[in-house]
This record gives C-alpha cells, structure tokens and sequence, in this order.
C-alpha cells in the first residue's frame, strides 16, 4: 500500500470517528432535551392540578365563610328577637304589677272597721259612762282582718276615732298611680269625750304605714316617707309637691254610741271618714235563735 492511500485510509477513519462523535453528541443532546421536556410536562401537570387544589380549597373556603354569615345574621336576628321579648316581658311585668296593684288598692279602696259596744256602765265617782268597746278592721267582704281585734274602756259615750290622711293630687289618681291612686288614712287613736285626746288608746303604730296598705308587711318608700315623719310633711309644702301630696293632715270623727250597738267606721280612698251604725254581730258562742 502506498504512502498517499494509507493517508486516505487514516483521513477516511478520522473523518467517521467525527461523524461518529456528532452524531453521538446530537444524539446526547436530544435525549436530554427529550428528558427534560418529559419532565417539564410532569411538573405543568403537576401544578395545574395544585392550582386546581387551590382553587376547589378557594371556593369551598368561600363557601364556608358565606354559611357563617348567614348563621351570624340568623343569630344577629334572633338576638334582636331574644331582646325584644324581654323588653315586652319587662312591660308585661311591669303592667302585671300594676295591675295587681290597683286589684289590691281596690280591696282597700276603703279602710273600714267595726266598733262594738260590748257594755256600758255609770261611773259613779266621775259621773260619767264608761263604754266598754271593740274594734276590728274588717275587709270587703265584711269579714274580720286578723289580729286586729282590740278591746278598750272608753270614758264617755261620745266615742272618737282620730286619724291621719294624706290625699294625693288628682293627676296621679286619674293616671292609676302605683303608690298614689287613693289616699292613705292611719287611724291614730280611740278615745272619749270624758279623755284627754293624748290618753286615747294607740290604734295603728305610728311612724309605719298601716298594714293594710303594706305588701310583705314591708312599706314602700312613699309610705315610710309619708308616716315615717307625718308632721314634717304636713308642715313641708316642698316636701309634699315631692311626694304629689295635695294634703296631709289630721282628723277626728266621733259618734255618740249606744249599749249593743255595732258602727261601721269607713274611709274611702278620697279620704272621706264615715261612722254608720249596723246590727250587732252575732256572738260566735251565742246558741243560733
């Protein structure tokens, strides 16, 4: 072989191994970016589904946040509701004690009270009578209030029953006031027309309202106010406009009284002192005839 074909031969060989390496090195290069746009496509997929995640995750947290806005109104709404009923529940109460106010203020739209006259006798040393007389409160219905049964010699037979009143201004009747829609009346002492008025006999306590006007044997602020100082009040036109008095004052009613006799002793809620007489009440010992 000749010197110019081995040169040939050795050209020939270096030029296949280059073909070779390019061919190997394009070869290299497509599969990689073959690999790489492989992968690229993996990781799009991946993340349309991530942003499809997100956006189903976004929706359902919207749709929460609108159920609790809606339950956040419905509990607004009944809380108004809740607020309502109690504000007519207040008032319902408050007209249900008014009104069981003016039930127990009609039952004593009138104080009333039974004086007897059990016996009555000639003193000889003063020259006088000496009635023996009981008195008791009495209810509506006639019947006697407990406990308020008494027993007095009365010296004389003009028999006195000596009272305070206080009377309210006509507004506050008209409007069925809770305190002031009647006049109050303590009835003060018993006494006769032969007595000092200072030694007549203690009826109701002084310086507490009767307890007929009183709820829970407690006297309200009005009450104790008006018979805890009823002089100073009387006294006090100041004090009085205070409190709506159109008046407060004391007053003695007297009836001459007979042996076997019952009196019915009434003052109406304007304050008005009436002495009736009436028929004895039957002794509850004494056999029916």
């Amino acid at each position: 072989m000749s010197a110019l074909e081995s040169i040939a031969t050795i050209n020939s060989l270096i030029r296949t191994l280059l073909v070779l390496a390019v061919v190997g090195g394009a070869s290299m290069v497509g599969w990689e970016t073959y690999q790489s746009m492989h992968e690229s496509k993996g990781q799009q997929q991946e993340l349309r589904e991530a942003r499809t995640r997100l956006k189903d995750t976004n929706e359902q947290l919207d749709s929460a946040q609108k159920e609790l806005a809606s339950a956040q109104a419905s509990l607004n709404l009944r809380t108004a509701e809740i607020s309502a009923l109690n504000d007519q529940l207040r008032e319902q109460e408050l007209r249900y004690r008014r009104l069981d106010t003016a039930m127990r203020l009609l039952k004593v739209d009138r104080r009333a009270a039974r004086l007897t006259v059990l016996k009555q006798e000639q003193d000889t040393e003063s020259d006088s009578v000496i009635s023996e007389i009981e008195f008791v409160e009495i209810d509506d219905r006639g019947e006697e209030v407990a406990e308020t049964k008494r027993q007095f010699l009365i010296q004389g037979d003009l028999v006195y029953i000596d009272s305070w009143v206080v009377k309210f201004e006509d507004k506050y009747v008209e409007q069925s006031d809770l305190h002031r829609s009647t006049s109050l009346v303590l009835f003060k002492r018993i006494f006769g027309e032969k007595q000092k008025p200072i030694d007549g006999f203690t009826l109701d306590q002084e310086g507490v309202a009767p307890r007929v006007y009183r709820r829970d044997e407690k006297s309200n602020d009005l009450e104790s106010k008006v018979f805890g100082d009823f002089w100073d009040v009387a006294n006090d036109t100041k004090k009085q406009n205070a409190l709506g008095i159109r008046a407060a004052h004391g007053t003695a009613d007297y009836i001459k009284v007979e042996v076997d006799k019952s009196y019915r002793v009434e003052i109406r809620a304007s304050g008005d002192v009436t002495i009736v007489p009436e028929p004895a009440p039957q002794p509850t010992n004494a056999p029916p005839g």
